[in-house]
């Protein structure tokens, strides 16, 4: 009887997960299956470069992208060019079985499944009381399955794999904080093994697409507080953070010595620099030539980058105003606009499921703010280790989140709502976690004070 109180639940969790992953290949349909989009011949004409090279570092597209196409693609030099669908030009397709590109769809869908299975069981593991443990596991599965996530994976674009590996960073950081600072007597080879494992995946993820590189000074910033415990907890978390300051230094020097940001700040000057006087006197002012000069091509191919930072800096009034006004870019439905959903059973109840699960609101935002601004300040009056870990993990989400959006949005003007989605998508989870979080911390307080009354009496 014991036995089946002590292991009961993690069964019934392991039953769901198994029975969502199964689900999802019938709704789904095949795996292999898959569409291009615009991105996706750039992928494979990066991927050509030898994966161990600086040309692959500071190609067309970043390393892991490079990496994976290079590893997955029969034979890039002889691959048809794959089914591509421009959503502002051509109608949705339908999803082809493309003999280059199965394995890569195959991975991301595989990936997918994993990443967002592992996320559930490792948050029911750190949730407490057992209605809260498999009430987490539904929600996050759920959302996983939910076409707003789902039909990303068959698209050969960078968007599956962002999430994906983003997810399994996220599981091992909740075990890591549990084990650095719940356990008492951490198991320091167990301790090494999942930092040496969320590293890899963290680089892997900072790889994908290049607003990624953002979460790593984030990181850095919050593991800072943290470094004040053990000789063990200030080892291993001076190695991570020395690890992702090379990380960091890597990522900055490639990324500078690349010509793939160059499109993307060209669309951002275009938009919101050149057309303003004001604007254009602004960056002048942070010594850029006049836009008319012969010297301005060489001072754009160096500065540009810095310069737009410094000026979105030091115009807070600008920002604001722009993120207000095209709010809508940040409450979309993010449903992929490449292929018809012929291919998935049930789609108008899946829309409906998705809706639920993804809602398409600004509230978003303000309740993700209320809920962590509350379970910060419990965990800075109360003192107790879980709700301590929780409020980390909340604010390193949280705060990676608002980054990543600020870059995505500000960092492109094209293809906007494909690029800030996975940022959205992060506080949309963000959402879901801190609710079953504050309700497992009031459920467990209510135990223990109704187990403090009992013993009075």
């Amino acid at each position: 009887m014991k036995a089946v109180k002590k292991y009961g639940i993690s069964v019934t969790i392991f039953i769901i997960i198994v029975a969502a992953i199964m689900l999802r290949l019938y709704l789904y349909g095949d795996p292999q299956l898959s569409i291009g989009m615009g991105d996706t011949p750039s992928y494979i004409q990066s991927s050509r470069a030898p994966v161990l090279s600086w040309t692959s570092l500071t190609g067309r597209r970043l390393f892991t992208m490079n990496l994976v196409y290079h590893i997955f693609v029969k034979d890039p030099n002889n691959c048809p060019v794959p089914v591509m669908i421009d959503p502002s030009k051509q109608r949705q397709a339908s999803l082809e079985l493309q003999s280059c590109f199965d394995k890569i769809a195959l991975l991301q869908n595989l990936l997918s499944m994993l990443g967002w299975s592992f996320l559930a069981w490792e948050m029911s593991s750190r949730i407490k009381t057992s209605l809260y443990k498999i009430l987490i596991t539904i929600i996050i599965l759920s959302f996983a399955m939910s076409p707003q996530i789902a039909e990303w994976d068959s698209i050969l674009s960078s968007e599956s794999l962002t999430l994906s590996l983003f997810v399994i960073c996220l599981a091992l950081l909740i075990e890591i904080a549990f084990q650095l600072f719940e356990c008492q007597n951490g198991n320091k080879r167990k301790i090494y093994i999942l930092l040496a494992g969320w590293l890899i995946v963290f680089s892997l993820w900072i790889f994908v697409q290049d607003a990624d590189l953002y979460f790593v000074p984030i990181t850095l910033i919050l593991l800072t507080p943290l470094i004040i415990r053990d000789r063990l907890k200030n080892k291993a978390l001076l190695i991570a953070s020395l690890f992702m300051i090379g990380i960091l230094v890597l990522g900055l020097i490639s990324s500078a010595n690349s010509t793939r940001w160059q499109p993307s700040i060209e669309h951002s000057y275009g938009k919101f620099i050149f057309p303003y006087l004001s604007r254009v006197n602004s960056i002048k002012a942070l010594g850029a030539p006049d836009p008319n000069s012969p010297n301005f091509i060489q001072w754009f191919d160096k500065k540009a980058p810095s310069a737009y930072l410094l000026f979105l800096a030091s115009h807070p009034g600008f920002v604001t105003s722009n993120a207000f006004e095209h709010m809508y870019m940040f409450t979309s439905d993010y449903l992929q606009p490449y292929f018809t959903d012929e291919n998935a059973e049930f789609s108008s109840s899946l829309m409906i499921w998705g809706q639920i699960f993804h809602p398409v609101s600004s509230d978003v935002f303000l309740i993700d703010t209320l809920l962590l601004a509350f379970l910060c300040y419990t965990a800075l009056n109360n003192k107790e280790r879980t709700t301590s870990i929780w409020a980390w993990i909340g604010a390193w989400l949280y705060v990676s989140s608002a980054a990543a959006l600020f870059i995505r949005y500000f960092g492109d003007t094209e293809s906007v709502l494909r690029h800030v989605f996975p940022a959205v998508e992060f506080f949309r989870l963000l959402l879901w976690i801190l609710l079953i979080v504050q309700a497992d911390l009031l459920a467990m307080k209510n135990n223990q004070l109704d187990l403090q009354r009992s013993t009075q009496f």
